[in-house]
């Protein structure tokens, strides 16, 4: 095959190409010690441990609309078949810390801009209102082009933890699932993933209003954790689990008496692993406990402990990782 682009080279270390795909980039790779140092260098910096990354997402827009832009080293034009989907689309990788931004827009719909994080990677973006965000792994957060004429919405799935510069003349709302949380002049996080069967909401400071439209919503204040039920109820849950949706922006995982699968679940996000658990005992288990971000060797080995468990690598790299049976 042709040299393939920095952009289907991302895909493929991403996992998202296809079977076809894979088997050519596969056999580009093996044909020359060149192109498997190519390979193998993009793979170093996808998999790279780094701190969270602060993107401008002003400055990032303005550079892909400076004339000439779309010749360097990180854009190609559109696959045919991607056309109907990406009308009118920007597109922009960012190899350097796993993130992928796209504009995306039609004669329909307002243009978007979007950011995607993988498992294992997180960034903070600075919007033009003064606010910021910080979108946690395996997330995605759309912000209307024309962010902050009028009403600022964000549209979210995943987690991420919101800074808002408040306006009272232009409310700041994220829309999640059914879910829309409103400022009320805060800092909170917000968490939507695809697997979880509430939106939640913690409050760090200020206060939020939750609901399914925002003029109905629940206030929920500093200390507090709302969640939103698909049936559109908003509940309350204990306020000591508030470091659990918090910590992680300072370096910490913490959980309070959450049960083991989705302790797993977010180990995974976070690390990019695959935790398994060998039997239906360990499934029922809650854990407490806080980890600090960095290597994932001596959390796994502290967990294993913790539920009297023995801990098995295998798969690629050992990332498929199983917790089962006695030490």
């Amino acid at each position: 095959m042709d040299t393939p682009s920095d952009l289907l080279l991302a895909r493929y270390l991403a996992g998202e190409c296809s079977s076809a795909e894979a088997r050519d980039i596969d056999a580009w790779s093996a044909a020359s010690p060149a192109h498997r140092a190519r390979l193998e260098q993009l793979r170093a910096i996808w998999t790279a441990r780094r701190p969270p990354r602060t993107w401008d997402v002003e400055a990032m827009w303005r550079h892909i609309r400076r004339p000439g832009f779309g010749h360097g080293a990180y854009w190609q034009r559109e696959p045919r078949r991607w056309r109907p989907a990406l009308a009118a689309a920007a597109v922009l990788v960012l190899l350097a810390g796993g993130v992928v931004a796209v504009m995306r827009g039609s004669r329909r719909a307002p243009p978007m801009r979007e950011y995607a994080t993988a498992r294992g990677q997180r960034i903070t973006l600075q919007l033009p209102d003064g606010s910021s965000l910080q979108l946690a792994p395996q997330s995605h957060v759309r912000i209307p082009a024309q962010f902050g004429d009028g009403v600022r919405d964000v549209y979210l799935d995943g987690e991420a933890l919101f800074s808002v510069a408040h306006d009272a003349t232009r409310p700041f709302r994220v829309h999640s699932q059914d879910a829309v949380a409103e400022d009320i002049g805060t800092r909170f996080d917000v968490r939507a993933y695809a697997e979880d069967s509430t939106v939640a909401v913690a409050v760090a400071e200020g206060a939020v209003s939750l609901g399914r439209l925002a003029a109905e919503g629940v206030v929920v204040r500093a200390g507090q954790i709302g969640t939103f039920a698909p049936s559109g109820l908003v509940g309350m849950s204990p306020e000591g689990a508030l470091a659990d949706y918090l910590g992680w922006a300072d370096g910490r995982l913490h959980f309070e008496n959450v049960p083991l699968p989705a302790v797993l679940r977010a180990i995974g996000r976070w690390y990019d692993l695959d935790v398994r658990i060998a039997g239906p005992a360990l499934a029922t288990r809650s854990i407490t406990a806080e980890f600090t971000l960095g290597a994932p060797d001596e959390m796994l080995r502290a967990l294993a402990l913790a539920v009297d468990a023995r801990l098995t690598r295998s798969g690629t790299g050992g990332r498929i990782i199983t917790l089962g049976g006695t030490p």
